[in-house]
């Protein structure tokens, strides 16, 4: 399979507090085999790797390695919006987000993956605090930080991360900044994008031009119809 199979395989299991032999069990197959299979001793097929998917309840992406988002795209967009469309805004970013990764793991610069990785990790912490404040009966020991320091610390490091991004991709070296080795991963244009990830570049191109009309809207002042 690969080598993170097993890890992850192993992990899940643990995380969910239960043995080898209900994992097992519950699995269909032996102890021994599953054993086997967290140590990376034996390569499993493609209906075991299903039937892991759906008893941990995370995509085939993730149990490989492939992925650090363990729903998948896919089961995030199952649950639709009544009157949202299949273009919707939503969509968009949960398939520009796809391709954004894709493209980060393609250009193999760990620096860029973890930047970019914390800085869409603390705009959800932001929005998600900002949301909790909305209800009084919300238990405030849901975060550590309060609202006023939580975002305005996760804005600090969003403007560090987004100065690193910048930096790197501008060529600029030291500060322990790790240079894009093969700049031809990064040839960005709609038929490269279109080519490499029929799947993803549309909702991108889309997502780019909705942005754009809310940013024209808002340098002229009008309200969005």
């Amino acid at each position: 399979m690969n080598c993170d199979f097993p890890r992850i395989l192993t992990l899940l299991r643990k995380e969910r507090g239960i043995s080898q032999k209900e994992a097992a069990g519950s699995l269909g197959i032996s102890q021994a085999l599953l054993s086997h299979y967290e140590k990376g001793i034996r390569e499993c097929g493609l209906d075991f790797l299903v039937r892991v998917s759906d008893f941990y309840g995370v995509s085939t992406d993730y149990l490989l390695g492939r992925s650090p988002h363990r729903p998948g795209l896919s089961a995030l967009e199952e649950g639709t919006i009544p009157g949202e469309s299949p273009g919707s805004q939503r969509q968009a970013i949960l398939h520009s987000v796809q391709l954004l990764f894709e493209l980060l793991r393609a250009c193999g610069n760990r620096g860029l993956l973890r930047d970019a990785s914390r800085y869409l990790m603390l705009a959800l912490y932001q929005l998600f605090h900002i949301l909790h404040q909305a209800n009084p009966q919300n238990p405030p020991g849901l975060f550590s930080l309060s609202p006023a320091l939580g975002c305005q610390y996760a804005q600090g490091v969003m403007h560090l991360c987004e100065g690193r991004l910048n930096a790197v991709c501008r060529g600029e070296r030291g500060q322990g900044l790790e240079p894009i080795a093969d700049m031809d991963t990064l040839l960005l244009s709609a038929d490269s994008l279109a080519a490499e990830y029929p799947q993803h570049a549309p909702a991108l191109l889309q997502l780019i031009r909705q942005a754009e009309e809310q940013l024209a809207l808002c340098s002229t002042g009008a309200e969005e119809p």
